[in-house]
C-alpha cells in the first residue's frame, strides 16, 4: 500500500463530479455555499408556493361552478294551501241556514254556498283547484257537498253504485241542538268498485264494511237526509256526479279536509 493508502481512513469522502477538498477553509467555504442555495432554494419554492396558492384561489373562485338557485319545492297539497294544486287554507268563515231542509252549517269563507229550489237541495262547494284523477291525470274542479231531504231517483242511482272502499268512520258534531245525535257514521264510495273514491256519505244508524253498499233504495223516505260530497267540476251538472280519485289521495286535500269540518258543523233543525 502506498502512503496515501495510509490516510484514506480519515481522509476526506469524495464524491464523484464534486472537486477535492484539500483544505478545511475550503471546506467550510463549500458548505457555507451550499447552505445559502439551499435556502435561496427554499425561498424560491416557498414564493412559487405562495403564487401558485394565490392563482388558484382567484382562479378557482372565478370557474367554481355556481351553487344551484334555490328552489320552491312543491309541498303536499294538504300543506300547501296554494290555490293551484288546492283550496287555501281557512281565513274567514260563514254561517248559512236553509229552511228546507232546514239545516245550518259553518263553511270557510271563500267557498259558495247555494239552495236549489227546484232540486229543493242545498250546494256547497270550494273554489277552483286541481286534483288527481284515478288515471294520474289532473283535473280542474272543486270540491262539492250536496244536502237535500229525501233521495231523487237519479240519487238512488248513484248510492245504489256506490261500493264501501273501507269501514264507516264516526263523525262527530261540533255543537248540535237538542235532539239532533252527536254522532253518525261516514261512509266512503268507490263508483262500482272499492278501488277509487268516488264520494262521502253520512249514513246515520249504518255502520259498512269494506266491498258493502246501501243500495239503490236508500234514502228514498221523505225524511231521510242525503249528505253526500265528493270531487267534481263545473262540467259535472248533476250534484252527486264526481270524478273518481286515489283511495291514498282523497283525503290529503285542504279541500277534503274542510268539507268534513263543514259536515261536522251541521245541525239539522
Amino acid at each position: 500500500m502506498t502512503n496515501g493508502d495510509d490516510n484514506f481512513p480519515n481522509g476526506p469522502l469524495e464524491l464523484p463530479g464534486e472537486p477535492e477538498i484539500t483544505s478545511v477553509s475550503q471546506r467550510a467555504t463549500k458548505s457555507g455555499f451550499s447552505k445559502k442555495r439551499i435556502a435561496l432554494v427554499i425561498f424560491g419554492l416557498v414564493i412559487l408556493a405562495s403564487i401558485g396558492f394565490g392563482a388558484a384561489l382567484l382562479f378557482g373562485k372565478e370557474n367554481a361552478p355556481e351553487a344551484p338557485a334555490a328552489t320552491t319545492q312543491n309541498i303536499d297539497n294538504n300543506q300547501a294551501g296554494s290555490s293551484e294544486n288546492d283550496v287555501p287554507a281557512v281565513t274567514s268563515t260563514k254561517t248559512f241556514k236553509a229552511d228546507f231542509p232546514r239545516i245550518e252549517f259553518t263553511y270557510p269563507g271563500n267557498w259558495v254556498a247555494n239552495a236549489n229550489s227546484e232540486q229543493e237541495g242545498v250546494r256547497i262547494e270550494s273554489p277552483e283547484f286541481s286534483y288527481t284523477s284515478i288515471n294520474g291525470g289532473t283535473i280542474k274542479g272543486n270540491f262539492r257537498i250536496y244536502i237535500r231531504q229525501g233521495a231523487r231517483q237519479q240519487d238512488s242511482t248513484y248510492i245504489g253504485r256506490g261500493i264501501a272502499i273501507r269501514q264507516s268512520e264516526k263523525l262527530v258534531y261540533v255543537n248540535p241542538p237538542p235532539g239532533q245525535r252527536p254522532e253518525t257514521n261516514l261512509s266512503f264510495f268507490g263508483l262500482d268498485t272499492s278501488d277509487n273514491f268516488a264520494f262521502f256519505m253520512i249514513a246515520g244508524n249504518f255502520s259498512l264494511e269494506k266491498d258493502q253498499s246501501l243500495g239503490p233504495e236508500y234514502g228514498k223516505e221523505a225524511e231521510t237526509y242525503i249528505i253526500t260530497g265528493g270531487y267534481s267540476s263545473t262540467e259535472l251538472s248533476d250534484d252527486l256526479a264526481t270524478n273518481q280519485v286515489p283511495l291514498d289521495y282523497f283525503q290529503t286535500t285542504n279541500a277534503y279536509k274542510q268539507a268534513i269540518d263543514i259536515l261536522k258543523s251541521l245541525k239539522l233543525l
